[in-house]
């Protein structure tokens, strides 16, 4: 064979030597590839497979690195999303429309929907709320409904991911709306009662007093004059009965500042001791529980938050003397994850019936002999003054129990 030949030779040997060389770092690549995408796919992101060429390792940790802190980063978007989604003021449940289930629920709809958890769109058979998520019936937007314990504003829309189909159903609290609405009404109604009866019964009492006070009226019996006294006297109670309801409609501009909610707890505590008539071994035991919040602070006009609860606190007080034991107070204040306060005041008295737990914050509505029916219209009016902050009666609950929330 001449040189050429054996040069010839040569090179085709060395080409396939490469080549051979190179389809098994190729095969060794790849492997290592899959090897390092496997374990980065089954959450471990330490695995790093042994290759000799230098060059292919350092790449292969870069892309390890990438693909982690990638994989890293979509995780923190999770948890981001799914922490403003259980924070959310608006309820949202979604449900698979293949079976049904619901794979997302935030702590907002399980309260509006008045349930510890959802499961299924089943739960909610045989009603508006179920045949909507069942698609059997459709609204063009959204839909105010009542639910559980309140009314909410419902919408439920369709979505696809993954190639599966889900029903969303959103929530937006209405009760505070409606409450706020039904309180205005009230309000502007008992501003009217006031002016129309205050100007009818002045010109009764000062006629009544002008006759007593007459010579035609002295000698008047004795039987007319105790009748005419009567009128004045029944007149001036209802002026000053109506002119109370003055104090709805015309209260002060708030002053908030902050203060350590415990420490007000206690002052509220004494202040309301104080103005109760019961005798000290009558009076029931209260007890402020602050576990895990002793060092919160609330920031709010003092003095009106404390007419609410002072308020609050005497209406407990005459529950318990209903009681033939001793009563029990429990006031319990909590920082939320909101970041709002909620102060709950509860007692072991007798349960408010269930047909007037709905009218206990309307105006003029009273239960109790001789009673104005304006301390819970007040309290409310004074919270709703005092930055939105609102109060309800808790249901389903053994005994009374009203829940203040301070946004």
């Amino acid at each position: 064979m001449s040189l050429a030949g054996i040069a010839a030779a040569g090179a085709v040997g060395m080409a396939l030597v490469c080549a051979v060389r190179l389809m098994t770092v190729t095969r060794r690549t790849r492997k290592a590839t899959g090897m390092l995408i496997e374990a980065l796919s089954n959450g471990d992101p330490t695995y790093m497979p042994r290759i000799n060429d230098r060059t292919i390792s350092a790449n292969l940790e870069s892309i390890r690195k990438m693909l982690e802190s990638l994989r890293a980063e979509s995780a923190k978007r999770d948890v981001f999303l799914k922490t403003v989604v259980e924070r959310s003021a608006t309820g949202i449940v979604v449900f698979r429309c293949s079976d049904g289930r619901a794979v997302l629920s935030n702590r907002a709809a399980l309260r509006m929907l008045g349930r510890a958890v959802v499961t299924s769109v089943k739960q909610f058979a045989d009603s508006r709320l179920g045949r909507l998520l069942e698609r059997k019936e459709t609204i063009t937007g959204s839909e105010v409904m009542k639910l559980g314990d309140g009314i909410a504003v419902v919408s439920v829309s369709e979505l696809e991911s993954g190639g599966e189909t889900y029903v969303m159903l959103t929530l937006d609290d209405a009760t505070s709306a409606v409450a706020d609405r039904d309180m205005d009404s009230w309000m502007r109604f008992s501003q009217v009662v006031v002016h129309e009866l205050n100007n009818a019964l002045m010109p009764i009492m000062s006629l009544a007093g002008n006759v007593l006070e007459s010579p035609e009226g002295i000698s008047l019996s004795d039987s007319v004059r105790q009748q005419l006294r009567a009128i004045v006297s029944a007149s001036d109670y209802l002026r000053n009965f109506v002119n109370s309801y003055q104090h709805l409609a015309h209260l002060p501009d708030p002053l908030p500042r902050p203060f350590v909610l415990r420490d007000f707890l206690e002052r509220c505590v004494n202040l309301a001791y104080c103005m109760t008539d019961c005798k000290p071994e009558l009076l029931p035991d209260i007890i402020i529980d602050m576990k895990g919040n002793e060092d919160v602070m609330v920031y709010s006009d003092e003095g009106m938050l404390s007419q609410s609860i002072v308020n609050l606190l005497k209406n407990a007080v005459e529950n318990t003397r209903l009681l033939s034991g001793r009563g029990m107070i429990t006031i319990k204040g909590q920082l939320q994850d909101d970041e709002s306060v909620t102060i709950e005041i509860s007692d072991n008295g007798p349960e408010i019936a269930e047909e007037i737990s709905d009218k206990i914050f309307i105006p003029f509505f009273t239960t109790k002999p001789g009673g104005s029916g304006i301390g819970l219209a007040l309290s409310r009016q004074l919270l709703r003054r005092n930055g939105g902050a609102s109060v309800e009666l808790a249901k389903r609950t053994p005994h009374p129990m009203f829940r203040i929330v301070i946004p």
